[in-house]
């Protein structure tokens, strides 16, 4: 059967057969996702595919699955693996999706907090049902209370990281104005705090950023939301440029082509100096965190060998280098002074050869490394 978790292919032939509550929906060889019952019923069929039972209350947000999952690969992607990783999710909603995913697809352990007691009682008896007690954690949290204080208490030594589906909108005025320029629905049927807050996802994101810095010393490695409007990133971006946080990017995908392609963006960032790997930057922001350079590789190496208080780790193919700063500089030639800043980077020896920035907070640093083996390269 088609309907895997990673191709995102629907066999509607199977399932009509399997699940005749989809027949109403299916029409002309189409089914009609733009109806909010449509995508009640889709969603609760491919949720009980994965083992998972659930059911989805009409007055709440209906999460768009695939959406979902593509968040949750990317986050993958952006850890690089989830092992003795816990994830917290903002927001969590009435089917603590993200939980109920990850638990059940990535046998993930998740923190869910929500302000919605309601929401909350329902996520419980979701996963109650399900069996899923000891892989997610719910916590009721108040409107002002700190949004990863909790999650930080509960980690531990863990490592953690943190995804979020804000409410997109400032107003309902704005939400039926921006459904008005939309074919579908006049707007999603959702609870008032699933999809309005004061100043919109910009100002929720805003104060995420912000909180994230008093808790920059603990053991979350990345902090992330969803953004559904395009014009959110640039002062969101302009915030993280504020404070200092360098190391962040921007994840631009669309959900399945049935789903109707809507484009969305993962805003990501964090405190420390692992850098993400430069195919996970692809909207906006993109530091060329890789670097190719055409000289051979017993030319470069033995330049390299001449630097001093450069620690090489040689394997099969690369050599990983810890730089203490520029000591390629003339500064440091000349005084013995250079950049305290440290930076690791992985030479790929192959044809071109590849600089790849793996750690470090200076950008600078590894774009000088950079430009002084184009030096080599060109002489």
């Amino acid at each position: 059967m088609e309907n895997n978790i990673i191709s995102r292919k629907l066999d509607f032939d199977t399932l009509l057969v399997k699940y005749p509550q989809l027949a109403p929906y299916f029409k002309g060889g189409k089914y009609d996702f733009r109806n909010n019952d449509a995508v009640i019923a889709i969603t609760e069929v491919l949720l009980k595919e994965w083992g998972l039972k659930v059911h989805i209350h009409s007055d709440r947000l209906c999460p768009r699955i695939f959406n979902r999952l593509d968040y949750l690969e990317f986050m993958r992607r952006l850890l690089g693996s989830w092992t003795k990783h816990v994830g917290l999710d903002v927001g969590t909603g009435h089917l603590a999706i993200y939980a109920l995913l990850g638990a059940k697809l990535f046998d993930l352990q998740f923190v869910g907090t929500d302000i919605d007691q309601e929401s909350l009682e329902l996520a419980r008896d979701i996963v109650e049902q399900n069996h899923l007690q000891e892989k997610i954690q719910l916590v009721l949290t108040r409107p002002q209370e700190p949004l990863f204080s909790r999650f930080v208490e509960l980690l531990g030594s863990r490592n953690g990281f943190v995804v979020c589906n804000p409410p997109f909108y400032s107003s309902f005025d704005e939400m039926e104005r921006r459904a008005e320029i939309k074919s579908g629905p006049r707007f999603p049927t959702a609870a008032a705090n699933e999809l309005v807050v004061e100043g919109g996802e910009v100002a929720f994101v805003h104060r995420m950023i912000l909180e994230s810095e008093t808790v920059k010393a603990s053991s979350i490695r990345w902090f992330s939301s969803l953004i559904g409007k395009y014009d959110s990133l640039k002062p969101l971006i302009s915030l993280l440029r504020a404070r200092k946080i360098d190391n962040f990017g921007v994840h631009e995908f669309r959900s399945s082509q049935a789903l109707a392609g809507t484009r969305r963006w993962i805003l990501f960032w964090s405190f420390q100096p692992e850098r993400p790997d430069a195919d996970l930057f692809n909207s906006i922001v993109h530091q060329k965190t890789r670097r190719e350079l055409q000289c051979t590789p017993e030319k470069l190496l033995e330049r390299i060998d001449g630097l001093e208080n450069v620690d090489k780790t040689r394997n099969s193919g690369s050599v990983v280098l810890e730089l203490p700063g520029d000591v390629w500089s003339r500064a440091y030639r000349r005084q013995k002074r250079f950049l305290q800043d440290r930076a690791q980077v992985e030479v790929l020896l192959g044809n071109p050869i590849k600089l790849i920035w793996k750690s470090g907070h200076n950008y600078q640093l590894f774009e000088s490394f950079y430009n002084w083996c184009k030096r080599i390269e060109q002489s």
